[in-house]
């Protein structure tokens, strides 16, 4: 299932339970995992010499969430536009 909310592109994988949100068009990005194995995309080379984030992929989104492991800060983190509630059609 996959929407667009206002800049960003929301899509989730029930078969994998896996979240993926994105901004803009699909671009050719780098990927890395942080210490909470979020898997952050960044477009190289634009805004500074890490690159600008380009979207996010949360893995067994609904296991953390029901777990109690998970903090919503984690994608605003990267995304600080990003509404939480935007999730509230697809999830």
């Amino acid at each position: 299932m996959q929407f667009k909310k206002f800049e960003f592109h929301i899509s989730y994988d029930e078969l994998v339970d896996t979240l993926y949100i994105n901004t803009g068009r699909p671009q050719k990005a780098s990927t890395e995992i942080d210490d909470d194995f979020i898997l952050v995309r960044r477009v190289p080379q634009s805004a500074g010499p890490l690159g600008r984030i380009s979207g996010v992929t949360v893995t067994d989104y609904l296991l953390r969430k029901k777990e109690n492991v998970w903090k919503d800060s984690l994608i605003q983190e990267y995304l600080p536009g990003f509404k939480m509630e935007y999730l509230e059609d697809i999830i």
